[in-house]
C-alpha cells in the first residue's frame, strides 16, 4: 500500500512539474555592428506608422495580435526602397521577436532584417541589434 502511494505521488509532482515548465527568449552573444551588418539581408532606418489591431479570431493570430507598419527612410544595405511600407508581426516573449506598441508611433528606429518567406510579414529580432535610432551605438 505504501509503495503504491508513493508511486501516485510521484506521478503527481511529475505531472505539475510539467506544468510549470514555461518558454522564453534565450540570446546568444551580441555580434559586433559589422558581423550583425554582414549577417543581415537588409538593413534600414524606418519610422514606425502605425500599430494594428487584428480580429482575434483571425487565422493569423500571433502574439497580441498586433501587426505594424513601418516606412523606410534611409536603406544601408538590401532590395528596398524609401518610401517603401513594411509589415511587422508582433513578437511574444518566447520567440525573441519584437513587440511594437503605439507609443512607437513616429519614432525611427534602426533596423537589421532578414527578408520574410513570400507572403509572411517582416520580422525583428529582439537578440540583435535592432533599436531605436536614439539608442543605436
Amino acid at each position: 500500500m505504501r509503495r503504491w502511494m508513493l508511486k501516485i505521488a510521484f506521478a503527481a509532482v511529475a505531472i505539475l512539474l510539467q506544468t510549470l515548465t514555461g518558454f522564453a527568449c534565450t540570446c546568444g552573444p551580441t555580434f559586433s555592428v559589422l558581423d550583425e551588418y554582414d549577417h543581415a539581408q537588409v538593413v534600414v532606418i524606418a519610422r514606425v506608422k502605425a500599430v494594428q489591431k487584428i480580429e482575434q479570431n483571425a487565422k493569423e493570430t500571433y502574439g497580441d495580435n498586433v501587426h505594424s507598419q513601418l516606412v523606410v527612410e534611409k536603406v544601408y544595405k538590401g532590395a528596398v526602397q524609401p518610401g517603401q511600407a513594411l509589415v511587422f508581426t508582433q513578437g511574444s516573449r518566447t520567440d525573441c521577436s519584437w513587440s511594437f506598441s503605439d507609443d512607437l508611433i513616429g519614432q525611427k528606429v534602426l533596423l537589421y532584417l532578414n527578408k520574410p518567406r513570400t507572403g509572411s510579414d517582416w520580422r525583428v529580432s529582439s537578440c540583435g541589434r535592432s533599436t531605436a535610432l536614439n539608442d543605436a551605438t
